[in-house]
Protein backbone atom coordinates (compact mmCIF):
# COMPACT_ATOMS: atom_id res chain seq x y z
CA UNK A 1 0.00 0.00 0.00
CA UNK A 2 2.57 2.78 1.01
CA UNK A 3 4.50 2.30 -2.83
CA UNK A 4 1.70 3.47 -4.20
CA UNK A 5 2.20 7.19 -3.33
CA UNK A 6 3.93 8.10 -6.64
CA UNK A 7 0.79 6.80 -8.96
CA UNK A 8 -1.78 8.82 -6.91
CA UNK A 9 0.54 11.69 -7.24
CA UNK A 10 0.90 10.45 -10.76
CA UNK A 11 -2.80 10.58 -11.14
CA UNK A 12 -3.37 14.01 -8.94
CA UNK A 13 -0.71 15.90 -11.68
CA UNK A 14 -2.70 14.00 -14.76
CA UNK A 15 -5.69 15.36 -13.93
CA UNK A 16 -4.39 19.01 -13.76
CA UNK A 17 -2.64 18.56 -16.34
CA UNK A 18 -6.22 17.88 -18.18
CA UNK A 19 -7.44 20.89 -16.83
CA UNK A 20 -9.67 19.19 -14.33
CA UNK A 21 -9.85 20.68 -11.35
CA UNK A 22 -8.67 19.21 -8.38
CA UNK A 23 -11.22 18.23 -5.50
CA UNK A 24 -10.72 17.89 -1.71
CA UNK A 25 -11.49 14.06 -2.45
CA UNK A 26 -8.60 13.76 -4.59
CA UNK A 27 -6.24 16.05 -2.64
CA UNK A 28 -6.66 13.68 0.37
CA UNK A 29 -6.46 10.63 -1.14
CA UNK A 30 -3.40 11.41 -2.83
CA UNK A 31 -2.20 13.12 0.65
CA UNK A 32 -3.36 9.53 2.37
CA UNK A 33 -1.37 7.44 -0.53
CA UNK A 34 1.75 9.81 0.71
CA UNK A 35 1.55 9.62 4.28
CA UNK A 36 0.54 5.74 4.02
CA UNK A 37 4.59 5.53 1.84
CA UNK A 38 5.82 7.31 4.38
CA UNK A 39 6.38 10.52 2.27
CA UNK A 40 4.73 12.41 5.47
CA UNK A 41 6.28 15.80 3.92
CA UNK A 42 4.39 15.56 0.67
CA UNK A 43 0.65 14.53 2.17
CA UNK A 44 1.32 17.57 4.83
CA UNK A 45 2.09 19.93 1.24
CA UNK A 46 -1.05 18.97 -0.70
CA UNK A 47 -3.25 19.10 2.39
CA UNK A 48 -1.42 22.60 3.59
CA UNK A 49 -0.89 24.05 -0.04
CA UNK A 50 -2.49 22.61 -2.95
CA UNK A 51 -6.17 22.36 -1.31
CA UNK A 52 -5.69 26.13 -0.32
CA UNK A 53 -4.13 27.49 -3.71
CA UNK A 54 -6.91 25.57 -4.95
CA UNK A 55 -9.50 27.47 -2.89
CA UNK A 56 -11.01 24.75 -1.49
CA UNK A 57 -12.21 23.30 1.76
CA UNK A 58 -10.70 21.15 4.00
CA UNK A 59 -13.30 18.30 5.17
CA UNK A 60 -13.30 15.87 7.85
CA UNK A 61 -11.76 13.19 5.83
CA UNK A 62 -8.48 15.60 5.13
CA UNK A 63 -8.41 16.78 8.75
CA UNK A 64 -8.04 12.97 9.67
CA UNK A 65 -5.42 12.30 6.45
CA UNK A 66 -3.48 15.34 8.06
CA UNK A 67 -3.33 14.43 11.73
CA UNK A 68 -1.92 11.10 10.31
CA UNK A 69 0.76 12.86 8.53
CA UNK A 70 1.58 15.12 11.38
CA UNK A 71 1.79 11.65 13.26
CA UNK A 72 3.93 10.21 10.91
CA UNK A 73 6.02 13.30 10.94
CA UNK A 74 6.90 13.60 15.08
CA UNK A 75 4.54 16.56 14.58
CA UNK A 76 2.34 15.78 17.89
CA UNK A 77 1.21 19.29 18.54
CA UNK A 78 -0.23 20.23 15.06
CA UNK A 79 -1.97 17.05 15.08
CA UNK A 80 -3.66 17.93 18.26
CA UNK A 81 -4.04 21.62 17.26
CA UNK A 82 -6.19 20.07 14.56
CA UNK A 83 -8.76 18.76 17.05
CA UNK A 84 -9.45 22.77 17.95
CA UNK A 85 -8.98 24.11 13.92
CA UNK A 86 -12.28 21.43 13.68
CA UNK A 87 -14.30 22.51 17.17
CA UNK A 88 -13.63 26.17 15.83
CA UNK A 89 -15.75 25.05 12.68
CA UNK A 90 -18.31 23.80 14.73
CA UNK A 91 -17.77 20.53 12.95
CA UNK A 92 -17.86 17.08 15.33
CA UNK A 93 -15.04 15.65 15.09
CA UNK A 94 -14.86 11.95 13.14
CA UNK A 95 -13.84 9.02 14.98
CA UNK A 96 -11.01 8.58 12.49
CA UNK A 97 -9.54 12.59 13.60
CA UNK A 98 -9.44 11.16 17.28
CA UNK A 99 -7.71 8.14 16.19
CA UNK A 100 -5.10 9.49 13.94
CA UNK A 101 -4.46 12.26 16.86
CA UNK A 102 -3.79 9.91 19.42
CA UNK A 103 -1.42 7.61 17.20
CA UNK A 104 0.00 11.17 16.46
CA UNK A 105 0.30 11.47 20.87
CA UNK A 106 1.67 7.96 20.88
CA UNK A 107 4.52 8.14 18.39
CA UNK A 108 6.20 11.00 20.33
CA UNK A 109 5.41 9.10 23.68
CA UNK A 110 2.50 11.48 24.39
CA UNK A 111 0.69 8.90 26.15
CA UNK A 112 -1.05 11.95 29.05
CA UNK A 113 -2.02 13.86 25.74
CA UNK A 114 -3.55 10.21 24.38
CA UNK A 115 -5.04 9.72 27.89
CA UNK A 116 -6.65 12.96 28.41
CA UNK A 117 -8.01 13.03 24.22
CA UNK A 118 -9.94 9.67 25.14
CA UNK A 119 -10.65 11.28 28.74
CA UNK A 120 -12.65 14.59 27.24
CA UNK A 121 -13.84 13.29 23.85
CA UNK A 122 -17.46 13.48 25.57
CA UNK A 123 -17.24 17.29 26.19
CA UNK A 124 -15.30 17.53 22.76
CA UNK A 125 -18.37 16.37 20.74
CA UNK A 126 -17.25 13.16 20.85
CA UNK A 127 -16.55 11.20 17.79
CA UNK A 128 -19.01 10.71 14.99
Amino acid sequence: RGAHWTGALGLLASAQSHALPPSTIMCSSAANACSSGKQWELALYILTQLIRAAGLQMDMIAYGVLARAYGHGSKWEQAVQLLLDVRLQRWRPHVALFGNIADACQRAWKWEYTLRLFRNMSTMGGPE
